[in-house]
């Protein structure tokens, strides 16, 4: 289902923009205002009782978030007015790469099953680990106790488990910015030989020890704020009020330096696959370029978020309905809605397993298109771009002309 949005998304892609957007803006209008006209309903009661203030409650959450949501959609669409056409083009050239390059999505195919064995080893060192000790008698039972090296042991299985799992998606992420970034600096189309081969080649022969330091960065700053909250919890009394929040100011700052690497990596990625340097010089690049084109990048963004999250609800509608009929003729399961949730949670998995590769490829071609406009000017040096892709930057300079 997220694929046919997909194919719908490329032919019709500013249509599709926009009846999104708008559609989740009276969405969220009507469910605002339905959640303030019951909060009244029930304000106005003399005599609520406990069940009525509960619900009295969950309709102002309800309609204090569906408020904040409205303002979100409504100030994001009224700052993407004049990008919009920008951002539906990128979209459709995404559609033309993941067209003309089919083989992406055998790409979290294989991550899958990376992570498939990935977890199996871990799932079966974590028994060795946690059926390992030193037999001890206690009473009347007995038990294996774990001396500090298995704690040791115990603690490097799952930061090893985490820096792995980065791993691998992180080699994903590399393959398919390599493959797009190749995609679009070439004239004619008809001449890519075997891109996603040429881009694993490229990561394994130079780009995998870029890869390994930032899944080691994530992981030690991961494992920084979990050893973190474990000293806290040890040493400080819950009532302390000078020492709590030194732990939460570091833990702030963890997080923001964590959250900062995992928004840079994917452009550092990209940048890596355009100028062939080592990650942190890539990440650097990235971080200017971002500066640079700081408004269209946040419209491109902004709006992929949505978009994007659209899709992925979208693909889990028809496993929930099929899976609801199939449920309910099986008289053995006496929770349905146990089996309806874990389907939706396994065709969104599915769902974000794919078109989070759209998603690189929507990040990769923006990024390319700042450099095309970088490196080019159009005349002597033709751009790279499609002619639908330049259509919004000749009606930005003829606005410029005008002024």
């Amino acid at each position: 289902m997220s694929l046919v949005g997909l194919v719908i998304i490329r032919f019709f892609a500013l249509a599709t923009i926009w009846i999104i957007l708008l559609g989740l803006l009276v969405n969220a209008l009507g469910a605002s205002l339905y959640s303030w006209i019951r909060w009244y309903d029930l304000h106005q009661e003399e005599h609520p009782s406990n069940a009525h203030k509960k619900i009295y409650n969950t309709y102002l959450i309800g309609g204090l978030s569906g408020t904040a949501t409205f303002v979100n959609i409504g100030l994001l669409i009224f700052s993407l007015r004049k990008r919009v056409r920008l951002v539906a083009e990128l979209y459709r050239e995404a559609g033309r790469a993941v067209s003309d390059m089919p083989h992406l999505f055998c790409v979290p195919l294989l991550t899958f099953v990376a992570l498939s064995t990935m977890s199996t080893l871990w799932l079966y060192v974590s028994i060795w680990i946690e059926s390992s000790g030193h037999l001890t008698l206690e009473g009347t039972t007995t038990y294996y106790k774990k001396d500090a090296v298995m704690h040791i042991a115990r603690w490097f299985n799952v930061v090893m488990a985490v820096l792995l799992l980065i791993f691998i998606v992180g080699c994903q992420d590399m393959i398919v910015a390599c493959s797009v970034a190749h995609w679009y600096f070439v004239r004619d189309k008809t001449e890519l030989k075997a891109p996603i081969r040429r881009s694993a080649f490229y990561l394994f022969r130079y780009h995998l020890g870029s890869v390994a330091l930032f899944a080691l960065s994530t992981s030690t700053f991961r494992f920084l704020r979990t050893a973190m909250k474990k000293f806290e919890y040890a040493l400080i009394n819950p009532k302390n009020q000078y020492i709590r929040p030194l732990f939460n100011c570091c833990d702030c700052c963890i997080l923001f330096f964590e959250k900062y690497l995992a928004l840079m990596s994917r452009n550092a990625y990209i940048e890596m696959s355009l100028h062939g340097k080592n990650f942190l010089t890539s990440g650097k690049e990235a971080f200017l370029l971002v500066v640079n084109n700081r408004w269209t990048m946040q419209s491109v963004s902004a709006t992929g978020d949505y978009i994007l999250l659209f899709l992925k609800i979208l693909a889990v509608f028809p496993p929930v309905i099929i899976g609801t009929f199939i449920y309910q003729d099986i008289h053995a399961i006496n929770h349905v809605w146990i089996m309806i949730l874990l389907t939706a949670f396994l065709a969104f998995c599915i769902s974000h397993c794919f078109i989070s590769v759209i998603e690189m490829v929507i990040d990769t071609i923006f990024i390319c298109y700042c450099y095309d406009i970088k490196w080019n000017d159009g005349t002597d040096k033709p751009y790279f771009m499609s002619v639908n892709l330049m259509f919004p930057l000749v009606k930005q300079c003829l606005r410029r002309m005008r002024l």
